[in-house]
């Protein structure tokens, strides 16, 4: 199983950003964050005052392309409804997220290269 532990300066913006895209409520919260526990994959997001030191490699959240599609539809729904800036092509086999706090995921079947300039959505 893959954990993971994000910090966050706005548990709120980071909170509606990971429920949209695990599409559920975390699993446990308390006053200092949330946990997100999904099929081989376990996400802690803590709520911090200090900057963090930039993760340059992406998280891989690994998803069939069928899931892919309701997951890209519903980030573009999402970024709609919000006003947030976005800029995402159609999913081939894989899309790239930017959460609030700049970390970076990529969704898809396998790990690969992905051009955030040409296929984002950033919160």
């Amino acid at each position: 199983m893959n954990e993971y532990i994000l910090h966050t300066k706005d548990l709120n913006s980071s909170l509606v950003f990971y429920r949209a895209l695990f599409d559920q409520m975390p699993s446990s919260m308390d006053a200092f964050g949330f946990e997100f526990e999904l099929e081989g994959l376990k996400v802690r997001i803590k709520e911090t005052k200090e900057i963090q030191p930039a993760i340059t490699n992406p998280f891989h959240l690994k998803m069939k392309r069928i899931q892919l599609k309701k997951v890209y539809n519903k980030m573009k729904r999402f970024t709609r409804l919000n006003q947030l800036k976005e800029d995402c092509e159609k999913p081939e086999s894989a899309i790239g997220l930017i959460d609030p706090d700049g970390y970076k995921w990529i969704i898809g079947e396998h790990q690969e290269e992905i051009s955030f300039e040409k296929c984002y959505i950033n919160f």
